[in-house]
């Protein structure tokens, strides 16, 4: 179900009709609910959360929820020895910043710049971790569609932390 949704969202992206829900909601609760899911289903990992941020901010709740999800997923994914996930939530600069760090196998310097292109896959990866190469690609449109940045840094062997910001007040 997940990969039907995932697949008609990126047709959506490329006709210019993805739906996109704006109103303002608790950002912090939406991160916990997450985290929650996430780690129900993938007990072998721990998701460490810190920073905190009490604020109610104006986007599409479940667009960002799925970005979210799709960063914790894929740092579960890229950690098969159950290392440690840590998701940090602070303000900086008017902007919401969130991070995603795994201690999983990292991504070659020469690939960052390509992980966020639509069904991009890492060379010699498409067989140990399974997708479509296309959650990345989605996340992006979805913070670029909420006026905000998404990135990585990685380092082979060491680990990855992919990051957004998203303002804290929606330009109309």
């Amino acid at each position: 179900t997940q990969l039907i949704a995932e697949l008609l969202d990126v047709s959506k992206i490329q006709h210019g009709k993805l739906d996109y829900n704006f109103h303002f909601f608790d950002f912090s609760e939406m991160i916990l609910d997450s985290i929650e899911g996430i780690q129900h289903n993938s007990p072998n990992h721990k998701i460490q959360l810190s920073g905190s941020t009490a604020v109610i901010i104006e986007g599409d709740k479940e667009r960002l929820q799925q970005v979210v999800i799709n960063l914790l997923n894929n740092a579960v994914k890229y950690s098969p020895d159950n290392g440690d996930i840590f998701i940090k939530v602070s303000l900086e600069n008017e902007e919401l910043k969130v991070s995603v760090r795994d201690e999983g196998i990292g991504i070659a310097a020469d690939n960052l710049h390509k992980i966020f292109d639509r069904y991009y896959r890492i060379e010699g990866q498409e067989i140990l971790f399974q997708g479509l190469g296309i959650g990345l690609f989605i996340s992006m449109e979805i913070i670029k569609r909420h006026n905000g940045k998404l990135w990585a840094e990685s380092e082979i062997g060491k680990g990855s932390t992919f990051s957004f910001t998203l303002p804290l007040k929606r330009e109309k």
